[in-house]
């Protein structure tokens, strides 16, 4: 049975969630509380163009939006140009979009400029963005660029993003924001190339909405969420607000007719309601009334909501008191941001940063990166304003906004001319994104609510980078494949080894050929996942064999090349099978000491075992004499062909486990101890010339909450939050000193360098 999804909020998240579940073949139901989709991305009517609410930009290192536009069949239609960066300091507007104007930048002295040159330099280096989190971001830039380059520069750079809060606000910010902009220079286009769709957001927004409709997603605009609670059923209940609808629509196909498409949405839902983007009906028109939802069908199996953590506590009555008082308690920032059409331009930035006192925070300039006859000739500047939520600026009228931005403008730009203003639109949105204090991820609540089958994904999760639509965008691809956009993040490819009867169901046939197509290998780890494999017959093995490779073939189009045994389990039929049957490695020895003590913990935490199950389990993980084999890739040989052993790699020489659940084990009780039995691990190898393989299990993705019956395995007490976070950590210090390879590559290459063996900088997962 499809399982069936709500998802609250309609924004890049929500939507990347909707496709994701549609695509898994889930039955998915999109909440909107807005006329339109879109969220922080929707767009508007401004003079006699449809254009952006707010600025979006693409770079071309935001690869999750580029990957999403493209999915959606819009690849084609981006548009790349060069930018420049302008600054407003001291009354006056300077140039800094390269190394010569930054050496001629008259507010800074020459000690200045390579101070803050460096910082940013340096900043664009740092890899562990946990330790920045540590300390305030004030601290960390005063201590790297000097207390006068911070009041001149970075101070009020920070105000006009963050206000006051820039002194509670942590030193991974403007790291995460150095990053991405610097990462925009290094995306092999070597310039900073900013891009945006033919036809904005709106183009992106309609054809996202008409794939959404193609995949079955049902769209409720104007349908904004009240409570959600879970049943004794174990279903959840979602009661939508009462909705607005004209008095005498009916149920009925919408067409859509824009610049750029024409297309049918889908069939209203109930009166008034549809699947149109900019359709549905203004609430202050009189032919428009409130009508009661009927709630009985709104129930589902699980709900995500992707709307602000204050707002999402609000739905919620079930919730825990103290993940209420974490969610009540982020701290966001909010923005009023003005859209200027106007019949000339400003200047040639695209960004004009403001260290002056100022209406607004910053000017951008969309028409000095998109062609104007996007706006009909005109030019489009956006002026944003970033104010804590309960700003007084909220609160004035249009015509007061417009005319104190608008003075600002003159005192600026003294050619401008309030007369060639076409059009002044004002966009208010009190929480935009959330403060990121120090050490704002340790007190962060999982996704995974205390309300069984509700997950609140937003904003608030993004902990190591700035929001913008490629966060948006990665945020929602993880959550939803913890592990493959873990791996993608970091670009990794790695050997998955897959259970036969696993993939022999239907149901897990897309992952898999996602996981594939994705650039990973694909490896037999049995079809039942019996840890007394060496206790079968030849004939069972061969069976085994023989399932699983049909099951992975018929996915992929590839048989396995390599296999692990399930428990370690091994014995000479199971290698003589492997090479009769052509497989190039074999890695599934593991080389240490402890296996006893590992298979007695295992006794002890799981469920009462019968003597028959411990005589069949009396070899999982192995045994003691194990340790004294070699942590090297070595030739096998078998009745067909040398095969090739890549042990499991343990510490050298103590021979003590170095997996990932066992680290994070350890972290669970000193994520220092961790961490540095980690760094001393992998330097020893280094050392000894071992290229290590690193053995990662799905479980140390998950918690103990996602999975009740497993709670008893190592590292299942720590939320999976906190353990990607930890896993992070080791990949960083994995790849610093290791390029990073799957197993059926390393064993080619070890082959192919036989009997030398392969350089020591190879490492293998």
């Amino acid at each position: 049975m499809k399982q069936n999804i709500a998802i609250v909020g309609s924004g890049f998240l929500g939507m990347t969630l909707a496709m994701r579940y549609a695509d898994a073949g889930a039955k998915v139901t999109l909440f909107e509380s807005a006329a339109e989709i879109g969220g922080l991305a929707s767009v508007w009517e401004i003079g006699d163009i449809v254009w952006d609410k707010h600025y979006h930009v693409v770079l071309a290192s935001d690869r999750h939006t580029r990957n999403i536009i493209e999915e959606i069949g819009l690849g084609d239609e981006f548009r790349w140009v060069e930018t420049k960066t302008g600054f407003y300091t001291d009354g006056e507007l300077l140039s800094m979009s390269d190394t010569m104007e930054f050496l001629k930048f008259k507010p800074l002295d020459i000690i200045s400029k390579l101070r803050l040159g460096a910082t940013i330099f340096y900043a664009s280096k740092v890899k562990d963005w946990k330790r920045l989190e540590k300390i305030t971001v004030e601290k960390w830039l005063t201590k790297l660029s000097g207390k006068k380059t911070f009041e001149k520069m970075w101070k009020p750079l920070l105000k006009a993003k963050l206000g006051e809060a820039y002194k509670e606000t942590a030193a991974s910010f403007i790291w995460a924001t150095i990053q991405r902009m610097y990462s925009a220079r290094n995306s092999g286009m070597k310039r900073e190339m900013f891009g945006y769709v033919r036809g904005g957001y709106a183009r992106v927004l309609e054809r996202f909405g008409e794939v959404l409709v193609e995949k079955g997603v049902e769209i409720r605009l104007n349908s904004r969420v009240d409570k959600i609670e879970r049943l004794d059923s174990g279903k959840v209940r979602v009661t939508p607000a009462a909705a607005r609808r004209h008095k005498d629509v009916k149920p009925k196909i919408v067409p859509q007719k824009t610049k750029y498409a024409k297309y049918q949405t889908a069939a209203v839902t109930a009166p008034g309601f549809s699947a149109g983007f900019m359709t549905e009906p203004n609430p202050a028109k009189p032919t428009v009334r409130q009508f009661p939802r009927n709630g009985s069908s709104d129930i589902f199996d699980r709900v995500i909501l992707t709307c602000p953590s204050n707002v999402a506590a609000k739905m919620l009555p079930q919730l825990e008191k103290t993940e209420r008082q974490d969610l009540e308690s982020i701290s966001y920032q909010g923005i009023v941001c003005a859209s200027v059409l106007m019949k000339c331009s400003l200047s040639n930035y695209y960004v004009t940063n403001i260290t002056d006192d100022t209406p607004f925070t910053g000017i951008i300039e969309m028409s000095a990166i998109v062609d104007k006859r996007e706006f009909n000739g005109n030019a489009l500047i956006y002026l944003p304003r970033y104010v804590a939520p309960d700003d007084e600026l909220f609160d004035k009228t249009d015509e007061e906004i417009e005319r104190y931005f608008l003075n600002g403008l003159e005192q600026m730009y003294p050619h401008f001319r309030k007369k060639d203003v076409v059009a002044f639109k004002i966009s208010r949105v009190r929480q935009v994104f959330p403060i990121p204090t120090v050490r704002y991820s340790e007190g962060l609540s999982p996704m995974k609510s205390s309300v069984e089958g509700v997950h609140i994904v937003n904003s608030s999760h993004i902990v190591n980078g700035t929001l913008n639509i490629n966060e948006t965008v990665a945020l929602a691809e993880n959550f939803f494949s913890h592990f493959l956009a873990f791996l993608k993040e970091r670009n990794l490819k790695i050997t998955f080894f897959i259970v036969g009867q696993d993939a022999a169901l239907e149901k897990n046939r897309a992952a898999i050929r996602s996981i594939y197509d994705a650039g990973h290998e694909i490896a037999n780890h049995s079809f039942n996942h019996e840890p007394w494999l060496h206790l079968y017959s030849r004939d069972e093995i061969v069976e085994e064999f023989e399932k699983t490779e049909t099951a992975i073939e018929s996915i992929t189009g590839t048989r396995p090349v390599g296999f692990r045994g399930p428990g370690f389990s091994l014995s000479p039929t199971v290698i003589d099978v492997l090479g009769e049957r052509g497989y190039e490695y074999d890695c599934s020895t593991l080389p240490t000491y402890v296996a006893p003590l590992a298979r007695a913990f295992y006794f002890l935490k799981s469920p009462k075992m019968s003597t028959e199950e411990k005589e069949k389990l009396k070899k999982l993980f192995g045994k003691f004499s194990d340790g004294f084999q070699t942590l090297k890739p070595h030739f096998v040989e078998t009745a067909g062909k040398s095969l090739v052993e890549i042990p499991v790699t343990t510490f050298p020489i103590v021979k003590t486990p170095i997996h990932a659940t066992y680290l994070l084990y350890l972290s669970a009780f000193s994520p220092l101890a961790a961490k540095a039995y980690w760094r001393t691990a992998v330097a020893a190898c280094s050392l000894t010339g071992v290229q290590p393989s690193l053995l990662l299990h799905p479980l140390d993705f998950l918690s103990g909450d996602d999975i009740a019956e497993l709670k008893f395995f190592p590292g299942m007490n720590m939320p999976s939050a906190k353990k990607l976070n930890m896993l992070s950590d080791l990949l960083c210090t994995y790849t610093d000193k290791f390029d990073v390879i799957d197993m059926g590559k390393h064993a080619r290459l070890f082959r192919s360098n036989a009997p030398a063996g392969l350089p020591q900088h190879e490492a293998l997962l």
